[in-house]
């Protein structure tokens, strides 16, 4: 008991010490869970893009580098991207259109990405100084395979790089009563 009236003491006299040791505590308690919740992040965040999957009508937001169509619930590639557009607000935004890539496509664009292409990376050629294909090849090789299509039911899928797809994407704007108002949506 008198051990206890002695540590009551020491206590009371180093209060502000102990009210500071608490404080620090708490907050990196706080500190901790957030980090762990995904609060906060040390790193910028990364870009997202709406997706839809087109059996269930299921919309969800993924990283923007997801190359579509990703799997759906019943394990075919049913999800592809959603584009969205606005002539104001994005809370008022509307779907433009649906973004994917042909299966050839899908691949050149994984290999592209495992490249680590910048800006430093040299001009296109054939190969590179190691013999293997350039990946601005590659890159270019992949535009015919980027499809998009109108979201009504039953719209056929088109390549972009086609005059029906530039046309489709071209006319967004024109949806606008003010075109200057127009613009795409990002979660």
């Amino acid at each position: 008991m008198a051990n206890l009236n002695k540590i009551r003491e020491a206590l009371q006299q180093q209060a502000v010490v102990v009210a500071s040791v608490a404080l620090l505590v708490v907050l990196l308690m706080v500190w901790w869970v957030s980090l762990n919740l995904g609060l906060l992040s040390t790193q910028a965040a990364a870009p997202r893009a709406y997706f839809i999957d087109e059996e269930t009508g299921e919309t969800s937001i993924h990283l923007a580098d997801e190359i579509p169509p990703l799997l759906g619930k019943s394990g075919k590639p049913t999800v592809v991207q959603l584009i969205y557009y606005t002539c104001g607000s994005c809370a008022d935004r509307k779907p433009a259109y649906y973004r994917k890539f042909t299966p050839e496509t899908r691949e050149i664009l994984k290999k592209v990405r495992t490249a680590n292409l910048t800006p430093a990376t040299p001009s296109p050629s054939a190969s590179g100084p190691d013999g293997r294909t350039n990946p601005w090849i590659l890159l270019l090789g992949a535009g015919q395979g980027e499809l998009v299509r109108l979201p009504q039911t039953g719209s056929p899928w088109i390549p972009l790089l086609s005059a029906p797809g530039s046309k489709l994407v071209e006319e967004l704007s024109s949806k606008c009563p003010d075109p200057t108002t127009f613009q795409l949506c990002v979660p």
